[in-house]
């Protein structure tokens, strides 16, 4: 049940925020034309501009930058307060443990928090993906604006 809370959330922010207009329809079409050869009228598209004609907010796109930003924000905070869960609840028992397997908890411990911490860092970071294409890739026959 969890998974689909935040789901429909992002979904539902996504749809009513994202909606597409003529300012992200003109700022895209020469992009989609050239590299896909295709109409961007006829292309299921969001577009996330939270930026229109003279660096102007756009407060809906912008909205949905927030909401989204506010739910990963969440669910980090369910992680760390799982895991501190989580650390106490080992170390409480590591008394029980032999020195030696103690020490291999712990290692195990500190490969999952790094573990999670890159994998983290690397799924949020949009700077580490490749821009190519005016930001444009193809998802089968979609294309997705990054």
């Amino acid at each position: 049940m969890y998974p689909f809370v935040p789901g429909s959330l992002y979904t539902a922010s996504l749809y009513f925020f994202c909606q597409p207009d003529s300012y992200s329809d003109d700022y895209m079409r020469n992009t989609i034309q050239e590299n896909y050869s295709l109409n961007i009228t006829n292309q299921s598209r969001f577009l996330i501009l939270p930026f229109g004609v003279d660096e102007n907010l756009r407060w809906l796109n912008l909205s949905f930058i927030i909401s989204a930003t506010f739910l990963i924000f969440v669910h980090y905070i369910i992680i760390v307060f799982c895991g501190v869960k989580i650390y106490r609840y080992i170390k409480k028992e590591l008394g029980k443990f032999s020195a030696k397997n103690m020490q291999l908890q712990q290692q195990f411990f500190c490969a999952l928090v790094i573990q999670k911490k890159f994998s983290s860092v690397f799924a949020t970071n949009h700077s580490s993906v490749s821009h190519s294409n005016g930001g444009v890739e193809m998802v089968g026959h979609v294309p997705v604006v990054l």
